[in-house]
């Protein structure tokens, strides 16, 4: 399993990809505990959905920073450039790439 480490507005993740029969949970707290970060987020490929936890191995319905960082996971690993629909538990989100070096993303959160 590959494990990667995204920052977005003064917030670090570690980015997993989704595998079956993982206690993710448990697994958020170590890794989160271990590399020092805020959240773990889980990520389907298709169709795009992110699954967040929070370091203490709780879920949350949606982070507004971990969806921006999502959307960076994509654009590196796929070269996915300018809009992304990513599922959460609490709906999906269109987000947007606003420039490529530095990356910068947007996505609007309904607020």
């Amino acid at each position: 399993m590959k494990i990667h480490k995204y920052h977005s507005c003064e917030n670090s993740f570690i980015v997993i990809e989704f595998q079956k029969n993982i206690e993710y949970a448990t697994f958020a707290t170590r890794l989160c505990n271990k590399y020092d970060v805020d959240g773990m987020i889980v990520v389907k490929i298709n169709p795009v959905c992110m699954i967040f936890y929070n370091k203490d191995g709780s879920r949350a319905k949606m982070c507004g920073n971990g969806i921006r960082v999502v959307m960076n996971f994509f654009y590196d690993r796929f070269g996915i450039y300018k809009y992304l629909d990513i599922k959460t538990d609490s709906g999906v989100y269109t987000c947007e790439v606003i420039n490529k070096e530095p990356f910068i993303s947007s996505v609007s959160l309904g607020l």
